[in-house]
C-alpha cells in the first residue's frame, strides 16, 4: 500500500453555498426553426461538470425572457457520461417557450456561475443570446358552451318549484328510513339478536375498498409518500447512484398501469429488495442539516490571535 497526503482548503468567503466547483460546459441544441404565436416550442440545454449530480442546479439561474414571451422551465434530468477523458455528470434542461405576440425577440444570454480551484477565482460560463422570429397566429378559441335557456314563463317557474318540492320529499323519506333502520339495529342489539342480513350487507358495501396493489401499498409505506413517482424522486435526490428502488417502482408501475406480465415472484423480489434498501438508508430531510463533506468541515476554525 502507498500513503497519500493531500490538503483540503475551504472556499473563499462570499461564494454561494451551491456554486459549482470546477469549470463546467454549457451547450444547447439548435433552436426550433419556426416559432408560432400561442404555441409551445422546446429548447434543450445541457450542463456538464466534474462534480456529483447533486451539485448541479435543479433549474438554470437567471433566465429572464423579454415581454411577449412566456417561459416554462422543466427541472433538470440528471445523467452520467463517460469517455476517454473520464467521467462527467450532466443535467439536461428543457425550456418551453410560448410566444404571446408576433415579431422578433432577443433571447438573453444564459450564464452559470462556477468557482475555478486552479485560479482560485469565480467565473461564469456563458451561452450567447439568440434572435427568434415569431409568426402571427390567432388565439385558439375554446368550444362554445351550450347554455340552458332561461326559464322565462310562469309555467316553467311552477314546474321548477314542483321539482324542488319533490326532491325535498325524497330527501325527507330517505332520512326517515335511515333513522328507522338505526332504531331497529339498536333494538336488535339490546335484545341479543343479530341485525338483518340486508343491513349487514349494506354496511359492508359502504366500506371503502383498498384498490391499490398490496406490493404498491408496502412500497409506499416504506418510502413515506403518497405516490410511487413522488417517493422515487425523493429517494433519487439523496441516493442518485442507487437503482434498486427505481427498478421496483418501474416494475410496479408497469404491472399496475401498463399491463406488464412480469412474474409475481420476480415482482415480490424487487419490492422486498427495495424495502430492505430503504430501511438501511432511510430518506432524510437534509434541508437543515450541515454537510459533513464540505471543505469547511475539514478546516480548523481560525482564532482571533
Amino acid at each position: 500500500h502507498q500513503e497519500l497526503e493531500f490538503q483540503v482548503r475551504a472556499l473563499p468567503d462570499g461564494l454561494p453555498a451551491d456554486i459549482i466547483v470546477g469549470k463546467p460546459q454549457l451547450t444547447a441544441a439548435p433552436l426550433p426553426e419556426n416559432f408560432t404565436q400561442y404555441e409551445l416550442s422546446e429548447w434543450t440545454l445541457t450542463l456538464k461538470a466534474p462534480v456529483g449530480v447533486t451539485a448541479l442546479p435543479r433549474l438554470l439561474p437567471g433566465i429572464e425572457l423579454p415581454a411577449g414571451l412566456k417561459l416554462y422551465p422543466d427541472p433538470a434530468r440528471y445523467h452520467t457520461e463517460q469517455d476517454t477523458g473520464g467521467i462527467m455528470d450532466a443535467a439536461d434542461y428543457t425550456l418551453s417557450i410560448m410566444p404571446l405576440k408576433a415579431g422578433e425577440f432577443e433571447l438573453p444570454p444564459i450564464r452559470v456561475p462556477y468557482f475555478d480551484p486552479d485560479s482560485g477565482k469565480a467565473g461564469l460560463v456563458e451561452l450567447p443570446g439568440r434572435t427568434i422570429t415569431v409568426a402571427a397566429n390567432p388565439l385558439p378559441q375554446p368550444e362554445a358552451a351550450i347554455a340552458s335557456p332561461p326559464l322565462a314563463t310562469a309555467e316553467a317557474n311552477v314546474a321548477a318549484t314542483t321539482t324542488t318540492g319533490w326532491q325535498w320529499q325524497l330527501t325527507t323519506a330517505v332520512t326517515t328510513l335511515l333513522w328507522l333502520t338505526t332504531l331497529l339495529k339498536l333494538w336488535r342489539r339490546q335484545n341479543g339478536r343479530p341485525a338483518a342480513k340486508g343491513v349487514v350487507q349494506a354496511q359492508q358495501a359502504a366500506k371503502p375498498k383498498e384498490t391499490r396493489h398490496p406490493l404498491q401499498h408496502t412500497l409506499l409505506q416504506a418510502l413515506g409518500s403518497r405516490t410511487l413517482e413522488q417517493g422515487l424522486q425523493q429517494w433519487r435526490a439523496q441516493h442518485p447512484e442507487d437503482e434498486t428502488v427505481a427498478a421496483a417502482v418501474r416494475a410496479l408501475q408497469r404491472n399496475c398501469y401498463g399491463g406488464g406480465d412480469e412474474p409475481k415472484e420476480e415482482l415480490e423480489r424487487k419490492v422486498n429488495a427495495a424495502v430492505e434498501r430503504i430501511r438501511r438508508k432511510p430518506v432524510k430531510s437534509a434541508a437543515n442539516e450541515a454537510d459533513p463533506w464540505r471543505a469547511e468541515s475539514f478546516s480548523p476554525p481560525l482564532s482571533d490571535n
